[in-house]
């Protein structure tokens, strides 16, 4: 090559390099220009616009959320007026109180308000001066009347936005623009509202402006920057490809030789485009010998005929141009052999400068193999990648140190840590608590140790700090030459799956362990389930029932009755509950306290009912007795009530016909008029006392003794009572059956049982009594109300009689019920027993079957102190005892004082005698002479007996007192009980009893007073 083929050259190359680099310079600062231009429109034009709008729309919607929390709060207070818990005023009070403290905004001073319809204003915290007054002429500066337009907001739709001008939060000389939502309340006719000022809006709109341009203008320079850097980037990269372009040229000898022996296919092209080398690997590629294509267009022997015509008018733009830019590029392209097969290929094409002209070489390989594999490899790839992005569980991959290489979305779920913060950290640094750090760096050396997948369930800790339990299954990657290069994992947060299947378990257990009954039918009658509550009380098993019909549980009369109308009102309001009676598998009947609700499915689809039911037999019958206590009690208070002058008649009637018949001889015909007269007394007398035994208010002398001796004394008399037809078998204990009772009253008891139980043996029969201990502990008494648990003496009295039905025995124990023909029994009989039962704080059980026969239980509370024997003997009087000692008689009753006075006075005795306990007291204050015994009845106007004893004790030394009275009261008796150390005498008494009651006193060694 001369000298002047290499000047022309070289001009030609200057030539060509002013010419790329104006062309370079317009590439490269056009697009720049045209970027910036677009990106200030979007900013300004679009941007900042929909910005305004969007905070103008999301200030409204926080002041309709923030209205509409002070209106829930008038919803809860009005709710809490409809539960009755407050009256309406309470409630407003309240509702004012609380909506006008609440302040929200930047500067805690935005508010509520409240007006009416009216409208009044019901509450401003920063106008005061409005509160009360009607605001109908309200207008703000430009002539709005706001009020009337919040009023006529609220009719129109309930609620909504208004605009208006308004004092500036507290500064009332500023008037600014305000948006307000308003929002009604119907039930108190209020109107609830709060508003935004738009010059917030438009402040925080301008600081965001402010901050765009900042940001825009800052974005500008680092692009005009960026582009002058690639300005000179791209021409540094120009001068080294002119130079390369020199270096070809240079180097075609080279290249041709080079080229004949390379596996890809290496191809030169002259400036027309047209092929003037072809190598050996061409030949094979293609299929064409290099004679057959050398001097033809490049593309009749790479491209097939319906090649994309891109290509064409890239060879065309070469021969034009000698240019082409793909030159230094890879083209992936389709190429076609010459049996018309077809392959792909990629294609490097670089200019060449031969004798001042542009040359093109290309080298081409078949990459046919290659993108095979390749499209195997990335569809694989993508669906590994889809499935590790999208699977539900977490994917961690670890190095051999444990520390993340990979880790997918769902890990990122579960643990908190994106992958940017998990990568290259170890598992104790993220996921393992700290105080199993230790022992897991073991659990991870064997884990490398072994091969194929494990699989455990773990307690792990995220990055907020939660403790949560997931289920890892861990795989060992080994490598084609079986070095462990790390571990894959599998992870699964079962945190809340275990949360739900304990719930689960709980109510499965709830459901099976509750008392109530719990059956679930279906749509279609089905029994569903039900549980062992349910089955329990039907008589039946869980199997038995499933998939039965549900009227097996009630007779046809309750399906078509009491059922019947439960449905219905399901129907209507979604839940029905109602007393209900069930059948029992025996065909029995219980009743029942039953519930229905809805059972609905996923969709909210009605799928059955939910049926539970409880028994109420216990209750009833608890109902039953607790009525028949307070029936008792009601009837014991009017028995006492009337006891008092009731016993008071009686006493005269008494002692005055014991004083005639004994001063009549007994062949005088009067005297048995006069013994009727006294047994009607003492039948009066006896029936009071049984009166006030069953209302427990009989007075009880209590003692500690043996029940076995109190049988054993009171045995001859039970076998004089019974008729000879029937067999009384008594089994007492070895050990003495301590109790603390009224052994008379305790007789009573036998001796009521005893008539109760030969009554019902009309053809003969058995009575057994047995006396045992027993402990009551609470799980043997909860269905019996006011035993007390403890240790007591229990006395069974058993007959082998008639028996009672249900009926009958839930009001054996009521007063003056008898089964008994008229003029048999008073009914009193066994409420006697039951008054005297309470009344020694004990229990009796009743337990009868119709045709077998009935057992009475009665508890009393044990005591552990012996006593001496039970019975005294007690000493027949035929006569009266008397005296000549001074007996003061205070009595307000005349005929009881008389009567009194007249026994004592036959007896020998000195009587002092007073109406009055303060007539007595005036009296005595001038009387010497010894006084050695006061008999005074309780209850007396102006001064009871025992005040009286006691004023008088303190002024005559040695003073006895015995108490006369008919009722109890807590003057000298507590809880039925006379107090130690008190001598009482019941009205009505017989002379003898008085005699010696007086005699038995004033011989007692030392005076006796009430404890």
């Amino acid at each position: 090559m001369d000298d002047r083929t290499t000047g022309q050259r070289d001009n030609g190359l200057s030539f060509s390099r002013g010419a790329e680099w104006r062309l370079l310079a317009l590439k490269t600062v056009l697009p720049i220009f045209l970027t910036v231009i677009l990106f200030i429109s979007t900013i300004y034009i679009i941007a900042l616009p929909a910005l305004r709008r969007a905070m103008m729309d999301s200030k409204k919607e926080m002041i309709s959320e923030l209205a509409n929390t002070a209106w829930g709060l008038l919803i809860d207070y009005n709710a809490r007026v409809e539960s009755g818990e407050l009256s309406v005023a309470e409630a407003q009070e309240r509702a004012i109180d609380r909506i006008g403290a609440l302040r929200y905004g930047p500067e805690r001073e935005d508010y509520f308000w409240i007006n009416d319809m009216r409208p009044v204003m019901i509450m401003h915290p920063y106008r005061t001066d409005l509160v009360g007054k009607d605001l109908s002429d309200f207008k703000d500066p430009e002539g709005n009347h706001l009020f009337i337009d919040f009023v006529d907001t609220v009719q129109d739709g309930g609620e909504g936005f208004v605009e208006y001008l308004w004092q500036w939060k507290s500064d009332s000389t500023r008037i600014v623009p305000k948006y307000s939502f308003v929002k009604g309340f119907t039930p108190w006719g209020w109107i609830v509202g709060t508003g935004m000022y738009v010059e917030d809006v438009y402040a925080e709109i301008d600081l965001i402006t402010r901050r765009v341009n900042f940001i825009f203008f800052i974005i500008l320079a680092l692009v005009l920057l960026l582009s002058f850097f690639i300005i000179i980037e791209r021409r540094e990269i120009e001068r080294k490809r002119l130079r390369t372009e020199e270096s070809l040229l240079m180097s075609e000898r080279k290249f041709r030789s080079i080229s004949s022996s390379a596996m890809d296919a290496v191809v030169m092209m002259d400036h027309m485009g047209d092929v003037s080398f072809w190598n050996e690997a061409a030949e094979k590629i293609f299929g064409y010998k290099a004679e057959e294509v050398t001097g033809k267009p490049i593309h009749d022997a790479v491209l097939p005929p319906d090649s994309d015509t891109n290509h064409m008018e890239i060879m065309e733009e070469f021969r034009k141009t000698g240019q082409s830019r793909l030159f230094g590029e890879v083209l992936s392209m389709i190429a076609g052999r010459k049996d018309g097969s077809r392959f792909p290929v990629e294609m490097t094409i670089s200019p060449v400068m031969i004798e001042g002209k542009v040359n093109v070489v290309g080298i081409i390989r078949d990459v046919s193999k290659r993108i095979d594999a390749e499209k195997r490899l990335r569809e694989s790839r993508e669906r590994w990648t889809l499935h590790i992005d999208n699977t539900p569980l977490g994917f961690i991959q670890w190095d051999t140190d444990f520390r993340v290489i990979e880790w997918n979305p769902a890990a990122e779920a579960i643990f908190g840590y994106s992958l940017e913060e998990a990568s290259g950290r170890r598992s104790d640094e993220l996921v393992i608590p700290e105080d199993v750090i230790p022992s897991v760096a073991d659990v991870w050396q064997k884990l490398l140790k072994q091969r194929g997948g494990t699989r455990s369930t773990n307690e792990n800790i995220t990055k907020d700090g939660r403790v949560i339990l997931c289920d890892w299954f861990n795989t060992t990657l080994v490598n084609d030459d079986g070095k462990v290069i790390g571990v894959s994992s599998l992870i699964r947060d079962v945190t809340e799956i275990r949360k739900a299947e304990e719930d689960i378990r709980k109510q499965s257990a709830a459901l099976e362990q509750a008392f109530d009954g719990i059956a679930v039918v279906g749509m279609d009658d089905r029994i569903q389930f039900v549980n062992t509550s349910w089955a329990r009380m039907h008589g039946y098993t869980a199997e038995e029932l499933t998939g039965q019909d549900y009227s097996i549980s009630h007779t046809e009369e309750q399906s078509r009755g009491e059922v019947a109308l439960l449905l219905k009102e399901l129907e209507r309001n979604g839940g029905a509950s109602a007393e209900v009676g069930h059948r029992r598998k025996d065909e029995s009947v219980f009743p029942s306290r039953m519930t229905l609700s809805r059972l609905m499915d996923e969709r909210g689809k009605p799928a059955g009912i939910i049926v539970t039911v409880q028994d109420i037999s216990e209750r009833k019958k608890l109902l039953s007795q607790l009525l028949q206590s307070q029936r008792v009690e009601s009837i014991g208070l009017l028995a006492g009530g009337i006891a008092h002058d009731f016993n008071n008649l009686l006493s005269p009637i008494l002692g005055y016909s014991e004083m005639l018949l004994t001063e009549l001889s007994p062949e005088d015909p009067r005297a048995d008029d006069i013994t009727q007269i006294k047994m009607a007394a003492e039948r009066g007398r006896d029936l009071t006392r049984q009166l006030l035994a069953f209302g427990r208010k009989q007075m009880l002398e209590v003692k500690k003794v043996d029940m076995c001796g109190i049988l054993t004394g009171f045995e001859k008399i039970l076998r004089r009572t019974i008729r000879e037809d029937i067999v009384l078998e008594i089994n007492l204990l070895m050990e003495p059956a301590m109790i603390e009772v009224d052994v008379t009253q305790i007789e009573m008891i036998l001796m009521n049982l005893a008539v109760n139980a030969m009554d019902a043996m009309p053809n003969g029969g058995r009575i057994t009594i047995t006396v045992s201990e027993t402990l009551l502990e609470e799980s043997s008494i909860q269905m019996r109300p006011g035993t007390v648990p403890g240790r007591y003496v229990e006395l069974s009295f058993s007959d082998t009689g008639e028996g009672m039905d249900e009926e009958t025995a839930s009001r054996v124990f009521e007063p003056f019920y008898t089964t008994k023909e008229q003029g048999k029994g008073t009914g009193l009989g066994l409420s006697t027993v039951y008054g005297i039962v309470q009344q020694h704080k004990g229990n009796i059980w009743l337990y009868s079957e119709k045709n077998i026969g009935t057992t009475f239980r009665i508890y009393l509370p044990k005591v552990e102190v012996v006593s001496p024997a039970v019975n005294e003997d007690k000493k027949a009087l035929s006569e009266e005892v008397g005296g000549s000692e001074t007996i003061l008689v205070v009595e307000d009753e005349d005929i009881v004082r008389a009567l009194v006075s007249r026994i004592l006075t036959r007896c020998g005795y000195r009587v002092i005698q007073y109406a009055r306990p303060v007539e007595c007291l005036r009296s005595l204050q001038s009387f010497s002479d010894r006084i050695d015994l006061l008999l005074t009845d309780v209850v007396m106007p102006g001064m009871n007996g025992r005040e009286l004893y006691d004023k008088l004790a303190g002024k005559i030394p040695g003073l006895r007192v015995i108490y006369m009275s008919g009722y109890t009261d807590d003057v000298i008796v507590h809880q039925g009980i006379i107090d130690d150390g008190v001598e009482y005498i019941q009205k009505p008494f017989s002379n003898n009893d008085l005699s010696l009651k007086i005699r038995k006193s004033l011989d007692t060694a030392g005076p006796t007073t009430a404890v």
